[in-house]
């Protein structure tokens, strides 16, 4: 009864009347004007790096993009402020690319469905398949291969190290000033729809499933003094084993990584223990 009482109670309630009528309307619209429609992506309005306070459309962010760009760049976040800070959007700023801020869980949904517009791929440079950053730079290419041969001993070890938690490591030219950060894969959830997936398996009471997990690439940055200091303490190691203080500031390096990449931290007393 007090069920069947609470229930009614919400039904009468003004807002949750109108709550339901706007979702009602939205369900409506999406089942007459699928995501991926000429008509429904002309009204898509979005935050951008061009003017964070102002709303563009897509068609507005083609008529800026680079001549040699081919791609719509989005970033995903939990709220504006947060889009703007994260690491792997400075590079993309410093080169002159224009990134989408999408800072509602909905706004990615919609981007999940929209793989091209106007001949354009539209990409979240929060995924590993993301290269524009010196794709044209031929020297470059050949600097960031030798790179990676040169920290392969690292990358090894970081993997060796995190095991499961990270499914690849590798060496990027995406990073400005940061050490490392965590990129999604390609064809998996990001971070945002990771924690929406959290959420929604919390309100069941069911522990997520392995499949609703982001699968996660550390990337990390060659010119960064602390990724240089760690390779070295690789090399000079026996069997890569190296001393108990690395392997505490490598957990707390990956620990604020989840973080500056939008993930959350299941157990956050392991933030603060090397301390």
């Amino acid at each position: 009864m007090r069920q069947n009482h609470a229930t009614a109670s919400a039904l009468t309630n003004p807002l949750m009347i109108f709550v339901l009528a706007m979702l009602t309307v939205q369900v409506t619209f999406l089942k007459t004007h699928p995501f991926n429609s000429d008509f429904t992506n002309q009204l898509f309005r979005f935050s951008s790096t061009e003017d964070p306070e102002a709303l563009t459309s897509l068609d507005e962010y083609i008529s800026r993009m680079k001549p040699d760009q081919d791609t719509i760049l989005y970033l995903p976040g939990d709220n504006q402020d947060s889009i703007l800070k994260s690491p792997i959007l400075k590079k993309y700023v410093k080169r002159g690319y224009e990134v989408l801020l999408l800072s509602d869980p909905i706004d990615e949904f919609c981007f999940q469905h929209l793989s091209e517009y106007e001949k354009r791929k539209v990409k979240s440079i929060a995924k590993d398949d993301v290269s524009l950053i010196d794709s044209g730079d031929e020297v470059a290419k050949k600097k960031l291969q030798k790179l990676k041969e040169m920290y392969k001993p690292l990358t090894e070890w970081w993997k060796k190290f995190l095991g499961k938690d990270v499914e690849k490591v590798i060496i990027s030219n995406k990073l400005d000033d940061d050490p490392l950060f965590i990129l999604t894969s390609q064809y998996g959830y990001s971070a945002t729809m990771e924690k929406v997936n959290r959420a929604q398996a919390l309100q069941t009471q069911d522990k997520t499933a392995t499949y609703m997990l982001a699968k996660k690439t550390l990337e990390l940055n060659p010119h960064h003094s602390v990724m240089k200091q760690m390779l070295a303490k690789v090399k000079e190691s026996v069997d890569s084993k190296v001393d108990e203080a690395t392997e505490e500031l490598a957990t707390v390096m990956y620990n604020m990584a989840l973080l500056n990449s939008g993930f959350n931290i299941d157990e956050p007393a392991s933030l603060t223990i090397p301390l």
